[in-house]
């Protein structure tokens, strides 16, 4: 009605639009309840409602079917995202979707996560890792093992945010690892990183089938008790001889390859083109935010109409430069001069951050940008290869360390004795 007195014009459709909403207003839903005292006939038809019209993602059903019973104010659909809250707000690492947090919850609790959430929580069940467990208490250890996994994939691994994250199945790999195996030596935690990169560039057709069938055999790989066993059956598990380089001269930073390069950018550690200090990750996740994609914190130096069509998809386009604020037209701009207060070698500092060599830069100059772009390619492609060579270390000795072989000579004294 509002709508109508301010549009006057429109009062010939005044009767047809009251018709209408009062339809609306007046339209009854169907509801039934039903009551019994056996839970998991309640939880079958829930489930065998929501398998028509627009369904629930699996995450809410699960919420749904496991609620919380902790006594507070919090609602049954509201713990993964509230785990999604803790991850996004309070480790920085950006929004993570309800799903791949749900099956974060079942890998921990056993490897295969696509089996049958309804009874998850059924003491009966004979695939739970923790039989005696309860829907309060997989949530809570789930966040810790999301977090430890986070805190290896921001501090060790070169991934600032889940938007540069390849492929979500590792973050599931990772949360079941860690809930196994929380603490880490510095071998270990190398070992971890080279199994990470390679499964990485290799991608989700290690196993065949989906995504899920791969995640599912690799979450088998994770032995709870056993370290050993559970390193050689992740490294086992992904090649063991280069699958190749993503090719920066296609970036695209919505496919994994892209967020492979985003990572390697981020680890060269780029500087601002205003003051020359390094760019910090608060910076980074500002300019991201909830996005699902590196692009947020990108901005293009020149256009695709600037540069020839066979230049157009090269990474070279692109600044991971959070923050700068600046028109494709400027950048060049920006690039040339120094700011006030830079001295030269730390201007080249910049560069050097950006894979800006001294060609490139006096190409840019020149407004030659076929001749930039071609020169910073091959800057980019030279960095992405130290890049992925010094993460999944190929031709590297891949045992744990001498430390967990190392039998207490007190227990060989008794084996002796026996």
């Amino acid at each position: 009605m509002q709508w109508f007195r301010d549009k006057p014009e429109a009062m010939d459709y005044f009767d047809a639009a009251t018709s209408a909403a009062k339809k609306i207003r007046q339209f009854k839903l169907p509801a039934s309840v039903v009551e019994t005292q056996d839970e998991s006939v309640l939880r079958d038809i829930f489930d065998r409602l929501n398998s028509y019209g627009k369904r629930l993602t699996r995450a809410e059903v699960f919420s749904a079917l496991h609620p919380v019973s902790d006594g507070g104010s919090r609602s049954s659909t509201s713990v993964i995202e509230e785990i999604a809250g803790y991850l996004a707000e309070d480790l920085a690492f950006g929004d993570v979707d309800g799903d791949t947090i749900l099956r974060a919850v079942l890998a921990r609790r056993g490897p295969d996560i696509s089996r049958d959430i309804r009874g998850e929580f059924d003491d009966r069940r004979d695939s739970s890792e923790f039989r005696a467990e309860d829907a309060d208490t997989a949530y809570h250890e789930a966040q810790k093992a999301l977090e430890l996994a986070v805190n290896f994939l921001q501090r060790r691994a070169d991934v600032p945010h889940f938007a540069f994250l390849p492929y979500r199945h590792l973050l599931i790999v990772l949360a079941r690892f860690f809930a196994h195996h929380p603490d880490l030596s510095d071998r270990e935690t190398l070992l971890l990183r080279r199994w990470f990169w390679r499964a990485a560039a290799a991608g989700p057709e290690l196993f065949p089938g989906s995504t899920t069938g791969t995640a599912r055999a690799l979450c088998s790989r994770v032995i709870p008790g056993d370290r050993a066993a559970t390193f050689s059956g992740l490294l086992s598990a992904v090649p063991r001889e280069k699958v190749g380089y993503p090719d920066v001269g296609h970036f695209r930073s919505n496919h994994a390859t892209g967020k492979i390069i985003a990572c390697s950018l981020w680890a060269l550690h780029p500087r601002s083109l205003r003051d020359g200090n390094p760019i910090g990750r608060t910076a980074l996740i500002e300019a991201v935010g909830d996005a699902q994609t590196p692009r947020p914190a990108m901005t293009a130096i020149v256009t695709r109409r600037g540069i020839s069509q066979q230049f157009a998809d090269s990474t070279a386009r692109w600044l991971l430069a959070p923050g700068l604020e600046a028109a494709p037209s400027e950048v060049p701009a920006i690039l040339a001069a120094v700011p006030s207060g830079v001295s030269d070698d730390l201007w080249r500092e910049v560069h050097t951050s950006h894979a800006v060599s001294e060609a490139a830069a006096a190409a840019l100059a020149d407004a030659d940008f076929d001749k930039f772009v071609r020169t910073r390619t091959e800057s980019l492609r030279l960095s992405m290869m130290a890049f992925m060579d010094s993460r999944w270390e190929y031709g590297f000795e891949e045992s744990l360390s001498l430390d967990a072989f190392v039998i207490d000579d007190l227990e060989i004294e008794n084996a002796t004795d026996d």
